[in-house]
């Protein structure tokens, strides 16, 4: 998630599928604690949601969507 927001930061394009699933883990952080998070239960359903917006903005973070990965 902040790989992704500093990826914008430094200029990087983010489409809208992924803007759409960043977007969806910032409102998810703000209605969890770290704690909270922590203590879901495998079986719940916002923790298979935090775990594929994770898989999402990982995907954009080593250029497999969206702009692909710099040369840096």
């Amino acid at each position: 998630y902040i790989a992704a927001q500093l990826n914008v930061a430094n200029g990087a394009a983010m489409p809208a599928s992924v803007q759409t699933s960043f977007d969806a883990a910032t409102a998810m952080l703000s209605s969890y604690t770290p704690a909270q998070a922590k203590a879901l239960k495998n079986t719940n359903a916002d923790k298979a949601k935090f775990t594929t917006l994770g898989f999402y903005l990982d995907q954009y973070n080593q250029g497999v969507t969206g702009p692909g990965h710099c040369s840096e």
